[in-house]
């Protein structure tokens, strides 16, 4: 209802604008993964998307997390028009709202602009141009601070980056980024997730278990697309659906159709619960539950406490369960891995399924990052699909994005940890013969590339 009432008045705003001048574009300004809003609603009235960047950055031992959530963030609003969208709003250095509102370290601010533009952002706007002198953000830094002169590590910060942007905007402006690869992010089935009522009422953590999922893409330099459910996937090899608690928007037909052309499908816990209306499916292996697709069904779904812990060997591996754990029933699907622990031990927790001329796979429950990873290298391989810098080993801490025109492709390599970091690609799978040259400074590279903390190359082939 929220929605659908600030929709509404945004379109009458809409009109009052175009009455004047029908074509000028319009925007919004959004605020990532903002839980009050259902957010491709209001993007099918909007020309172009913005949004209000203010990651927590430098909290201790957390870099890494705030930087591929952050960047999924960036592929999720580009994902809702799938073009460029603008950077509309970000601080040169603190907010004032934080609990610890930290100061962002030299490098840092640069290096998330820059991973924005990556990600297909047009801009890197700010608030604020001067630090007010009074009222509720009179803390929060400008790019002008109280002290009114230049003579501050922002102001030289932020007029560096504007010479990075001036230089590269000829190159990397209107370019696009493909993707192969698409996570459903779907608002409405998370609202419905957060109401259900069972079986955990805390700890499910649905942002964070898709930003899980992207992590692996993120690092190793493959393009991806976050759509909500009203989206097609016909142009994806790849479809992974976190946590999809609620089918809508006829998701069922689109993926049916998707694996049955020769998509890979990896569907998790606790996905297909309840229809549109928050009502839970009955019946054992029917259609409507995609039993067909996956090639099992769902008897039951256990619930762990955090202290708590399942576990599964798989691909010579062991891994953790942890939060729920879906008691299935295999139709037709093959099982690659069981449940190691409790009175489920031995039933599946690792299916595949053939259907039509594609693959679908489902785990049955949450587990650690370790064997997310190493499912998401198997669809890969199978989808053959390669990163960016091919099959060079990239190091914890680096996040690798991609831009391309009809002639040139623009590759963002940063370091979002505090250690400095080494790639060699060089010898890797298809960059033997390439030739790069960083288009930040114009140096050649001889493919490998060496990163001081938060620091940051875009390499034109």
């Amino acid at each position: 209802f929220t929605t659908y009432q600030t929709t509404d008045f945004m379109k009458a705003e809409i009109a009052a604008v175009k009455a004047v001048n029908p074509d000028i574009p319009v925007t919004t300004n959004m605020m990532g993964l903002y839980d009050g809003l259902c957010y491709p609603d209001l993007a099918e009235e909007l020309d172009i998307i913005s949004w209000d960047s203010y990651p927590y950055w430098h909290t201790p031992n957390n870099n890494i997390i705030e930087a591929y959530r952050e960047s999924f963030t960036h592929d999720y609003i580009r994902g809702l028009k799938k073009q460029p969208f603008l950077l509309m709003e970000c601080t040169p250095s603190t907010v004032n709202w934080r609990p610890v509102s930290k100061m962002k370290k030299p490098g840092m601010h640069r290096l998330a602009v820059l991973n924005a533009i990556g990600h297909g952002s047009e801009s890197g706007l700010y608030f604020q141009i001067r630090q007010s002198r009074g009222s509720a953000e009179k803390m929060h830094s400008a790019v002008i601070s109280h002290v009114g002169t230049e003579n501050t590590r922002v102001f030289r910060e932020v007029s560096m980056l504007g010479a990075d942007l001036e230089k590269i905007s000829d190159k990397i402006y209107g370019s696009d980024n493909p993707a192969k690869v698409a996570i459903i992010y779907d608002k409405e089935s998370k609202w419905a997730l957060n109401q259900s009522q069972g079986p955990r009422n805390c700890g499910l953590d649905y942002d964070n278990l898709c930003a899980q999922y992207y992590k692996y893409f993120w690092q190793n330099g493959i393009g991806v697309d976050v759509l909500d459910s009203r989206s097609d996937f016909e142009d994806y090899k790849i479809v992974i659906a976190p946590l999809l608690y609620m089918f809508h928007n006829d998701i069922q037909q689109k993926m049916r159709k998707f694996v049955e052309c020769g998509g890979i499908l990896l569907s998790t816990a606790f996905s297909g619960v309840v229809d549109e209306n928050d009502l839970c499916f009955l019946g054992e292996a029917t259609q409507e539950k995609l039993s067909d697709v996956l090639g099992m069904w769902v008897e039951e779904t256990d619930a762990l406490f955090d202290e708590e812990a399942n576990e599964t060997s798989w691909n010579q591996n062991t891994y953790k369960l942890k939060e729920i754990c879906e008691v299935i029933h295999t139709t037709t699907a093959e099982v690659l891995a069981v449940y190691g622990k409790d009175y489920y031990k031995g039933a599946p927790v690792i299916t595949k399924n053939t259907y039509g001329v594609g693959t679908a796979y489902h785990i049955a429950a949450n587990c650690e990052d370790a064997l997310i990873e190493d499912l998401c290298r198997q669809l890969v391989a199978e989808a053959q699909i390669t990163g960016i810098l091919g099959d060079a080993d990239i190091p914890d801490g680096i996040g690798i994005c991609y831009r391309e025109n009809e002639t040139k492709r623009y590759i963002f390599i940063g370091n979002f940890s505090d250690e400095a970091k080494c790639i060699d690609f060089s010898k890797s799978s298809g960059n033997e013969e390439r030739a790069y040259v960083n288009i930040l400074d114009d140096a050649k590279i001889g493919g490998k590339v060496c990163l001081e903390p938060y620091g940051i190359v875009i390499l034109e082939i």
